[in-house]
This record gives structure tokens, sequence and C-alpha cells, in this order.
């Protein structure tokens, strides 16, 4: 190039560099020179100054020469840079994107708008006149609208509005979030507008959530005539954060016209509890399924005796009310029953449910309370009769010495159980776990729950319980084995240490490393996208 000829003419040029001093001696010490030596000093002082002034010149003219280099070389920078963007927007117009079936799209549409943030389905629409025509003509896909976080109220309203236009009279999925939007902070939901958004299409809607409805919008829960109200399809509803109410002043009576509803979920905010059941008007008599976080114990009696026909029941019961006297309740049809305390407190408040209660059609319960009196369950399902298949009991006495023979005596009284979740206890491995074979010989499922424990003897116990899985001498039925996460602990130390099974090792170890990268990603991942939860993979 013409540019490199003119640097290497600048190399030759350039003066040579400065020759052997002939008084170098002199350079090192502070003696004063003889006059011959003096004279040489002027000479080479003349001839460095000259030479210095040779590349000053040089410099000078190199330096514009190289402001015109920097600039060209800018120009080529930027004149590849709209290339290598030209040839994207081209390589656009041959991608396979542009071939794939509208099935296909429709299909990755889907599981944007329900696994998606809820303002991609939105952008959908914005990408391209192809998308937007084949989102467009698909009512299904606006037949779900769910929480919208980061919006404003008008925005929000706005697309509701579409989002009913376009599923045309397709059934309907809801959210409605009350709370003021992370964007906007001052901003509340408009209620009438909301009102009148909604009401034309509640025979459509099967799916509601209404998150943290506070005053002044009871409106839209307790109208001034909520028998004009009425949710023709509605099957499940969600009711997150309710307000406090009493049935002396505006009970929720929205939505006792329901002749469909069959799923109902509560919870109420933080400092309140669901003290009785006419704190919400529904059509108990047809309802299925009943969850509610902090519940008063009355409450969680009231619900079975409005609800016949219920087959499932969750509650978390508040602490213990002292006015509480209630005799034995039989409830015929309830199958599924799940209770847990929301304080360690509330543990006697639980223990006064399951003593009141006697459920012969019940085949699954799940009790976490702190401290749990294995003797509470014997005597449930002794006065019960039923035939528990499955059993969850995180929160119980620790099975030690103390509380094993208790633990035994249950577990004798269910023959028929294939899921049991139990805390997990060295002694437990040690005593019981050999006799879990003629307590519950139909037992597939165990779930050994993690107490936090770093000892020595149960990491011990962890391997030995693997080694006895892997050898088949656990539980000739059993299917799954759950074990605590202890750390440090190698899963190829839970294999069999035998000829037979010693290729096994080296497929878990790479098994292993392959799930040590796959959390590696994950917890970049949540650290890129500010992730509120902890990613946790350890094996």
């Amino acid at each position: 190039m013409q540019t490199s000829q003119s640097f290497s003419m600048y190399m030759l040029k350039a003066p040579p560099p400065p020759e052997i001093s002939p008084i170098a001696a002199l350079l090192a010490t502070n003696d004063p020179p003889e006059p011959h030596g003096e004279a040489i000093a002027h000479q080479i002082i003349a001839t460095s100054t000259a030479r210095i002034s040779e590349c000053d010149e040089l410099i000078k003219q190199l330096c514009a020469e190289t402001g015109q280099f920097n600039e060209v070389l800018a120009s080529l920078r930027s004149r590849r840079a709209e290339h290598k963007n030209h040839a994207k927007l081209h390589r656009s117009v041959i991608s396979t994107l542009r071939r794939l079936p509208s099935g296909i799209l429709l299909e990755i549409f889907f599981l944007i708008a329900l696994d998606g943030f809820p303002s991609d389905i939105w952008m959908v629409t914005e990408v391209c006149r192809r998308w937007r025509a084949i989102a467009l003509a698909t009512p299904a896909l606006w037949s779900v609208f769910p929480l919208q976080r980061y919006a404003s109220a008008t925005t929000i309203l706005s697309r509701l509005s579409r989002s009913f236009r376009r599923s045309h009279t397709l059934l309907f999925q809801l959210t409605i979030d009350f709370r003021e939007s992370g964007g906007y902070p001052d901003i509340k939901f408009p209620v009438c507008p909301l009102q009148t958004v909604v009401l034309p299409h509640l025979r459509r809607i099967t799916h509601l959530t209404v998150c943290t409805p506070q005053k002044p919008q009871t409106t839209f829960l307790s109208p001034s005539s909520p028998s004009l109200v009425k949710w023709d399809s509605l099957r499940s509803l969600r009711l997150n954060q309710v307000f406090k109410v009493s049935p002396r002043t505006s009970p929720i009576t929205v939505f006792q016209h329901s002749p469909l509803l069959q799923d109902v979920e509560v919870t109420t905010c933080e400092k309140t509890r669901l003290s009785h059941v006419n704190e919400l008007v529904l059509p108990w008599s047809q309802l299925c399924r009943f969850s509610a976080k902090r519940v008063a114990l009355v409450c969680a009696f009231s619900v079975l005796q409005a609800a016949p026909m219920l087959e499932e029941l969750a509650v978390e019961l508040t602490l213990p009310d002292p006015d509480f006297n209630i005799g034995r309740f039989t409830h015929q049809s309830l199958s599924r029953l799940h209770v847990r305390g929301w304080f360690a407190e509330s543990a006697e408040a639980a223990q006064d449910f399951l003593s009141h209660l006697i459920l012969p059609s019940l085949s699954k319960l799940s009790v976490d309370i702190s401290d749990l009196d294995h003797g509470i369950i014997s005597d449930f399902v002794k006065r019960s009769l039923c035939k528990l298949t499955f059993l969850d009991i995180p929160g119980s006495h620790p099975l030690e010495t103390d509380y094993l023979p208790a633990f035994r005596q249950l577990l004798s009284l269910l023959p028929d159980l294939t899921d049991l979740g139990l805390p997990f206890s060295l002694e437990f491995v040690q005593t019981t776990l050999p006799l879990l074979p003629s307590l519950v010989p139909q037992l597939h499922h165990l779930y050994l729950i993690d107490n936090g424990s770093t000892a020595t003897e149960d990491r011990t116990a962890v391997c030995d319980v693997g080694l006895a899985m892997s050898k088949g001498l656990v539980h000739p039925q059993l299917e799954t084995l759950i074990l605590p996460c202890i750390d440090s602990l190698p899963l190829h130390s839970m294999v069999q240490d035998s000829a037979e099974i010693t290729r096994y090792e080296d497929i878990v170890n790479q098994w292993y490393k392959k799930l040590r990268k796959v959390y590696a990603s994950l917890a970049y991942s949540s650290k890129r996208y500010g992730a509120t939860q902890a990613v946790d993979v350890r094996p």
C-alpha cells in the first residue's frame, strides 16, 4: 500500500542512533574535562541538537499523515458496519422463520401467551404483518389475560378491552390486579371503567383471579345489586390478599350467582384472617375444592358445614380461638385434606381441628405444623375409619427414640399407604426404615425431608440408605426415594461399590459434571436478569 511505503520512507529518513561517546568515561563522573574533551562535548551537543530538529520535522509530517490515515480507517470501519447490517437484513429474507407454517407459529405464540411475560404477546403483533395477521385471526390466543405488571391502568384497560374483542365469544381466563403497578405508583386501578369493560363478558369468564382488592375497590366485590351479576361459566376463583371484611358490613357477594363454580382459593392480608364463612357469599353447596390462608378455626369448620360436596380442603390456620366450642363433625365426601399452621403456636389449633373431625372418605392427608403429635393422627384415622394412601407430616415430632413407638403404631393403621413424607432422622433410618415393608407393604414413594443437618453421622446415614436402595433392601415395592441434600456428598457415593455396577459410577459422574454446568448457567441467568429467588440445582 502507498501508506505503508510512505511509513517506510520515514524510517529511512530517520536520523541514526547516537554513536558511542569518545568521552564516555567522563559521563559517569564529576571530574572536570580537559580542553580536548570539552571540545568533543560541544561538538556532540551540536550534532544531537540538529538531529533532534530533524526528528521533530519528521514527527510533524508523520502526524499529519497519521491523522489522514485514522480518518480513512474510521471511514472503512463505518462502511464495514453498513455492509454487515445490509447483509444481515437480507439474510433475514432467506431465513427459515419466514417459511414456518402458520400452525407452528401459532404453537410458539401460545407458549408466549401462557409462559412468557404478559407484554410479549402484544409485541408479537408488531413484528410483521404476517405475524400480526396470524395472531389476530386466532381468537384462542387472546382468551387468556394474565397478570399485567409494570403497566399503567389505562394500558391494562385498553389491552383487556382488545383481548375481549379479539377472543370473540370464546371462554376467557382473567386476572385483575388492584395493586399499584411498580412503574406507576401513583395510579389507582379505575374500578368503574373496569366494571364497564368486564361486565358485558361475565358469561364467558371461566377462571378469575383478583389480586389485592382494597378499599375503595369494594364495589367490585360487593356491588349494590349482586343479583344482577351472573358468572354463568365461572369454574375457578382466586382471591389474593383480600381485605378484612365482616358479615355485619360488606361481605363479598359478587360471586354468589356462579352455577358452575367448584374451585375457590382465598388469601387474606397479612394482619387479617378469614373469621367466618359468611364473609364470602359463595355457592358453597356445589364447591369441590376450597383453599384458604390465615383462617380461623371456627371458619374452617363452617366451610365444611356449608360445603357438603367438598372433595379437597386446604387451610392455613391462625392462632387457636379461646371461645372455640364444637363437637365432633363428620364430612362424608372430603377425600383430600391439607392443614398447616401460620405460626408455631397455631399447631394447637391444627390439632384441635383434627381432633374434632371424622372423614370416612379421606385418602390423602398433609399436616404441616411443628411438633405434630403422631397420636393425634392415629386417633383421627381410627375415628374416621379412612384408608389413607398419602400421608405427609414434615413438621411432626422428630423421629427419635421417644417418639418412634407412636409413629410405628400410626403406620400400622395405614396398610394401604403408597406415599409417605417424613422428617429425616438418624434414628428412623437405623431402626424403623427396615420395618417399613411389614408396616406399610404397599409403599411406593418415600420422601425424607431435609432437617438442615450437616452432621457426619447423618451424611453416613444418607449414604447407607442410598446403598441399601441400590441393593433393593429398603422396600421391595419402593419406586421413589427422595433423600435430603447434604453439601459435599458426591453422587457416586450413593451407588453400591461393586464390580457389577462400576460402570454406573462413570455415568453418574458424567451427569454430575453436566449438572454443575447447568447450575453455573442458571446462577448466571439469575444474576443477569435479577431473579428474586435463588437458583439451586445442587445434586
